[in-house]
């Protein structure tokens, strides 16, 4: 959002569990806050141009009533789709709704109504633990190698959902972060399972010597570069590795 709210001039809609809009309100400005200090100017564009949409990834419709997702599929132009269940000791069948059938409600919106760009927050799990040298942005882990839990195989089903549309016209970029990192100023979940990785090793003073490949971004320089990529020109239908190194 703060990206979103940086380099854009755009109205954000953003999905959110909350019983009214006034408590969805706090809670996004709560989130925004977490990051760390948070300008006055930045504070007053979030205050003018965000606007909480009461639902639930996981449910049919995303929740939403019939009287918001009619304005919805016909005010936005552009679907930013980062929402996830995030959680590694979970089965498929536990994330299901949220990562796939979720990413397929979001595609019916996107669909639906006014034509729309759709931004796709994958991750670079979808190739499993791998040890390849080179993940290619045009790999798609055909063969499913390596996915052996449930949030790799969740969102290497809902990336081929998004291809799928993609074939079937909707104007699509994928992007694939690595581990997200709190941002650069130290803001971010400090439960985030890098922060417990770097951490547990510094604590106890080991290194982890791992052929699987562990790339480490910031939050904030995650979503400035995903934002700067889907406002540029000819970037439409590719896929886009969001790391920090091959």
């Amino acid at each position: 959002v703060k990206s979103l709210l940086e380099q854009t001039r755009a109205k954000i809609y953003v999905l959110v569990r909350s019983p009214d809009e006034c408590r969805g309100r706090q809670r996004l400005r709560a989130a925004m806050e977490s990051m760390g200090p948070c300008p006055a100017g930045l504070m007053q564009m979030f205050e003018a141009r965000v606007f909480p949409v009461c639902g639930d990834l996981g449910q049919p419709q995303l929740g939403l009533t019939q009287e918001v997702w009619d304005l919805l599929v016909n005010e936005i132009d552009t679907v930013f789709h980062n929402g996830a269940t995030v959680n590694y000791l979970l089965n498929y069948d536990r994330m299901r709704d949220a990562n796939v059938m979720g990413t397929n409600e979001v595609l019916r919106l996107a669909f639906d109504g006014r034509p729309k760009s759709f931004n796709y927050v994958s991750t670079t799990f979808v190739f499993g633990w791998a040890v390849k040298k080179v993940l290619y942005e045009t790999d798609m882990n055909q063969n499913m190698e390596l996915l052996d839990f449930g949030y790799s195989q969740s969102k290497w089903v809902a990336e081929q959902v998004v291809m799928d549309a993609r074939r079937q016209g909707l104007a699509t970029r994928i992007f694939r972060p690595a581990l997200v990192s709190p941002s650069v100023t130290g803001g971010g979940n400090n439960f985030d399972i890098a922060v417990r990785l770097v951490a547990f090793m510094v604590n106890h003073g080991i290194g982890v010597d791992a052929l699987n490949q562990v790339s480490f971004v910031p939050a904030d320089i995650t979503a400035d570069n995903i934002v700067a990529i889907s406002t540029t020109p000819r970037t439409v239908n590719k896929t886009y590795h969001v790391v920090r190194d091959d």
